[in-house]
């Protein structure tokens, strides 16, 4: 599998924002001071456990919801990363004429109806959606595993029957499977990044309200 690369998050500049120095958001997160440097310095690949620790923490700090930080938290130099496999999953999919993420196929979504209610039903979707979305997709195993670098047996834990939702995937094998699986319902890498783990982000925006409540 290929080592990953960067990973640019705007972490440090929320952090600032927030008014709390590296070693407080390290003490309330539980790690260690030099973690929370790498990560601002880009130079981390945490796990979406992580992430959604940081989204927490961050939301109480600034009052916004875990949602709203996590789309800042994540930045488009880090999506930009990986277009590159979705362009080649473009390409795969519009070779295949009859395939849900064609062109001719699409038209015909668009006929009865379909494609309009998937696109809009995107926020409503959650992370262990990545099952349907593969199956969705019609690329055998070896085809992902080209496209995203990932191994086989990494990819059979994800897609197994029992691969739950994985808070354990780092946070670049998850960009790399919604950058491959994004063409498959005519949505960017981010917003299938939000198809993707829309319950989790729920969760936790419904935890920091119910704090907010309890507070005033």
């Amino acid at each position: 599998m290929p080592e990953a690369k960067r990973i640019p998050l705007d972490l440090k500049q929320m952090r600032e924002r927030s008014g709390r120095t590296r070693s407080e958001l390290a003490d309330d997160l539980r790690l260690s001071v030099m973690l929370v440097g790498k990560l601002e310095n880009g130079h981390g690949n945490p796990r979406l456990s992580t992430i959604f620790q940081l989204c927490s923490v961050l939301a109480k700090y600034l009052r916004r919801t875990p949602r709203v930080i996590f789309d800042e938290l994540l930045s488009k130099e880090l999506y930009d990363e990986f277009t590159e496999i979705r362009v080649q999953a473009v390409g795969k999919l519009e070779a295949a004429e009859d395939h849900p993420g064609s062109f001719k196929a699409k038209q015909k979504f668009l006929e009865h109806g379909v494609l309009s209610e998937v696109e809009t039903s995107l926020r409503h979707l959650s992370y262990d959606k990545f099952q349907e979305l593969y199956a969705t997709s019609q690329f055998s195993q070896m085809e992902l595993v080209r496209l995203t670098g990932l191994s086989e047996r990494r990819l059979s834990q994800i897609f197994g029957v029992s691969a739950g939702r994985s808070g354990n995937m780092s946070l670049w094998v998850f960009l790399r499977l919604a950058a491959a699986l994004s063409p498959i319902h005519g949505a960017s890498i981010k917003e299938t990044v939000f198809y993707l783990i829309n319950r989790e982000l729920d969760e936790l925006t419904q935890l920091y309200e119910r704090e907010q409540q309890s507070c005033n």
